[in-house]
């Protein structure tokens, strides 16, 4: 039951902390497309808490989309790859 309550606890810190960036980009689009920086340390947090809460064949499958290790991913597609976890979590 305690690691049901750990996943459900992972599963949510991941939720809130896409739904943050999500929020960043939107806000900083509005007034003017501007383009959001996202960094490797932000991709890499979130991209953990998602294996933590057990979902590490997910995190596998969307960094292997962009390439074979997310330190060798172009950062432009950064966002992209939150958007896809943002995809995962609501789906």
């Amino acid at each position: 039951m305690e690691e049901l309550n750990n996943l459900a606890d992972c599963l949510e810190a991941t939720s809130k902390a896409v739904r943050q960036l999500a929020t960043r980009l939107q806000a900083d689009q509005a007034p003017a497309p501007k383009e959001v920086k996202v960094t490797y340390d932000e991709v890499r947090e979130v991209l953990a808490k998602l294996t933590l809460a057990g979902r590490k064949d997910d995190v596998k499958r969307i960094v292997n989309h962009y390439g074979p290790k997310l330190s060798q991913v172009n950062e432009s597609h950064y966002a992209d790859i939150l958007k896809e976890v943002e995809e995962l979590n609501n789906g």
